[in-house]
């Protein structure tokens, strides 16, 4: 046994990845029977188990019961209890409550809430005899029984961690740079030995404690308070710590590593390809991280558990091509060297004179403050790096991401998509995708309802019509879905002559699924859609060219359903599938069939904001291939314009784009049906917009129309109105 011993490895190595999330891995912990379970800023709890015939974990539950706040919707916490032998799972996050999930019963919903904390919850811990324990961004600690609720107050900043002790104390540590030691609901001791906000701690059994701060380090602390042990290495804020079975250290840090500690000494970094949130072992001495990039990974010593040489060589490309993320604390903003600026100590100085403004380098980067005599205090104005890159815009809010209250500018225009708006914020500040719904609903609350239009000039005096073609406000839709069943067996057939990217068994159960609750149109009200059965969908826009058109058909019926038009209309999903569908080469059953696609997405209002992000890839993919098209693809593409026009007559948003489109569009000879909804989509612009019939007017729209010949007297009619708009 000696022998065995002296020849287990030291070093760790990757044993597998849990894929699913599609947001940043907050937290994580083992379970029973060696079962994980892991918590996300995509507002989700998963639990994972391994699967020993696919040599892979797998996702066995998603647990739903968190609610979207005006702000967030992630789950920020998870906590494996065990109770009188009972198992129960809790998790906690934005929406400020704690769910218990009871594991031996039906986990659709949760057992118990635990209400509250006035703000969002950040961490989850037990006392030394079980009892629940959380901590909170409202700076306090709350004890969980089954009847009560004890609060502790102190802190002067959010609660970071909070653990139970094996002698029966309770500690917590907070972004006010302390540790304190509770014994029952009295603080007993204040620890001051970090030089920035402490973030986690762990118990160390026998010894006392171990914290982990924003300062990059890690201290060993005795029960009673004394920092015996500092442990340096890493290179910015350290998220987490845990103690393996071995008695060995482990911590999670934002410069990408985790790090494996005997005594003060690093003897292992695991590099991860983004920062890492939380980190925690497994009962088998396996180390469990939870990354931002979404992904859960386990990591070994044992042998028999390392990955296979593939995936060890797929994860160190991926690793090796990363961009090594920037110190928190150091860097430059425009000429400035942040390193050069005051720290938070220059804000103990008083200021001279009423106004002054002081640049300061804090822990989440640097601020600028001004001095308000009234109070004598210095007031922050805001982030240094907004100061100097805001752009000017008609609007501007602070909108608060990542942790400690950071803030960053959403510039809007008036009259602008809040979407467009959403995305550009996302885009200038790496935010999550996932936050676009989130960031464009604050947007629509707080911008006020002048500034949402366009101003109305008065250009040209619009004679309001009596056109009975015109304003149109039913969309096209392209609704049959008879062919479903027909569909279905087109992709089984395809898929039996593939062999790249093959539906496996599970796969094809899982597309009948799918198949089933679309068909089941009386049950649209309370059906859903998941992640896997998007991802597997998508999977089939992988095949040749000439094979997907039936996936995109499938998407075209499933774009009926509100609740998946809403998650179709993800940037993700939809720029996959245009992407995939408005290629240049593609055949034309599938350009055909993308098109009633995009026109039926249009029928939601929630959905056509989000459309508008695409707008200029949709309208130059139809202006490129309007004239090469049958009659069937000019009718869908002349679909697709209409809805288009629906949008903006709601929206009262810029339509120069899509009149544009237009203009050229009735330059193509075409049919009957495909002409009428052209001119039926100009007058649904033009009708109440006086910029946009000046603009018709401009691009020679008014001209082509009063030229305009044909044999179908409601192609001449709505032709003549359009006219007298401008008479």
């Amino acid at each position: 046994m000696e022998e065995e011993n002296q020849q287990q490895p030291t070093e760790f190595f990757l044993s597998g990845q849990a894929f699913g999330h599609s947001s940043d891995v907050r937290s994580i912990c083992e379970l029973y029977d060696g079962k994980i379970a892991s918590c996300s800023r995509d507002g989700t709890t998963r639990i994972w188990a391994y699967n020993e015939d696919l040599h892979s974990w797998e996702e066995e539950a998603i647990l739903l019961g968190h609610e979207e706040t005006a702000s967030a919707m992630g789950v920020r916490a998870v906590y494996y209890l065990e109770n009188d032998n009972k198992k129960f799972l809790v998790s906690a996050g934005d929406d400020k409550n704690l769910l218990v999930w009871d594991l031996d019963t039906d986990i659709t919903m949760p057992s118990i809430t635990y209400v509250g904390h006035t703000d969002h919850i950040t961490c989850l811990s037990s006392t030394v005899d079980g009892v629940l324990i959380s901590g909170s961004g409202d700076n306090t600690v709350r004890i969980w029984r089954e009847n009560e609720t004890v609060c502790l107050s102190g802190h002067e900043a959010p609660v970071w961690g909070v653990i139970g002790l094996s002698d029966g104390n309770i500690v917590s540590c907070s972004g006010d740079r302390t540790i304190r030691i509770w014994n029952g609901s009295e603080c007993v001791n204040v620890l001051t030995g970090h030089d920035d906000a402490v973030r986690s701690l762990t118990d160390v059994k026998g010894v006392g404690f171990l914290s982990s701060s924003n300062d990059g380090t890690l201290k060993l602390w005795t029960y009673d308070g004394t920092c015996i042990s500092t442990l340096i290495g890493h290179e910015s804020f350290v998220y987490s710590v845990a103690v393996l079975p071995s008695g060995e250290f482990v911590s999670a840090s934002e410069d990408g590593t985790v790090r494996v500690w005997s005594g003060n000494e690093c003897i292992n970094v695991l590099a991860h390809p983004q920062g890492v949130w939380c980190v925690s072992s497994k009962k088998n001495g396996d180390i469990l991280s939870a990354c931002q990039d979404g992904v859960v990974r386990i990591w070994t010593r044992d042998m028999e558990r390392i990955a296979s040489d593939d995936a060890l060589e797929m994860y160190a490309v991926e690793i090796a091509n990363r961009e090594t993320p920037e110190a928190q604390t150091g860097g430059s903003i425009g000429d400035l060297n942040l390193n050069q600026l005051a720290g938070p100590e220059a804000l103990l100085k008083p200021g001279t004179t009423d106004g002054e403004t002081l640049m300061v380098r804090e822990s989440e980067g640097a601020f600028v403050y001004h001095w308000e005599a009234s109070s004598r205090q210095w007031k922050k104005l805001g982030s240094l790096e907004n100061a100097i890159e805001q752009k000017d815009y008609d609007l501007s809010f602070d909108v608060e991401i990542g942790e400690g209250g950071r803030t960053k500018k959403l510039g809007y225009n008036r009259g602008e998509n809040p979407y467009v708006a959403a995305q550009r914020f996302i885009d200038e500040n790496e935010v999550p995708q996932n936050f676009l719904e989130t960031i464009a609903q604050f947007v629509i609350k707080n911008v006020p309802e002048d500034m949402k239009k366009l101003p109305q000039q008065e250009i040209i005096q619009v004679k309001k019509s009596n056109s009975k073609f015109y304003p149109q406000q039913k969309p096209a839709l392209f609704d049959n879905i008879k062919s479903l069943p027909a569909i279905h067996k087109k992709i089984i057939s395809i898929n039996n002559d593939i062999e790249e990217h093959k539906l496996e068994d599970a796969e094809l159960i899982s597309l009948s699924s799918i198949v089933s609750k679309i068909a089941e149109t009386t049950k649209y009200h309370v059906s859903e859609f998941y992640k896997p059965e998007y991802d597997l969908l998508q999977s089939m826009l992988l095949w040749p060219k000439e094979h997907i058109f039936p996936a995109i058909d499938l998407f075209r019926i499933l774009s009926l359903h509100p609740r998946a038009a809403r998650d179709l209309s993800t940037p993700e999903i939809l720029n996959n599938i245009l992407d995939v569908g408005l290629k240049s080469d593609n055949l034309p059953p599938t350009f055909l069939l993308t098109y009633r696609l995009i026109s039926n997405l249009f029928q939601f209002e929630m959905v056509r904001p989000k459309l508008a992000l695409f707008e200029e890839k949709i309208l130059d993919s139809i202006v490129d291939n309007f004239e090469n098209m049958g009659e069937t693809h000019k009718t869908a593409m002349a679909s697709v314009l209409l809805n288009a026009s629906i949008m903006y007559l709601q929206t009262k948003n810029d339509s120069t784009q899509c009149l544009a489109a237009i203009s050229e569009t009735l330059l193509v000879d075409s049919g009957n049906d495909t002409k009428l909804r052209l001119l039926v989509a100009l007058g649904t612009l033009v009708y109440d917009s006086p910029n946009a019939l000046e603009l018709a007017s401009d691009l020679g729209i008014i001209s082509t129309l009063e030229g305009i010949e044909s044999d179908d007297n409601r192609i001449k009619q709505c032709a003549a109105d359009i006219i007298a708009l401008t008479k």
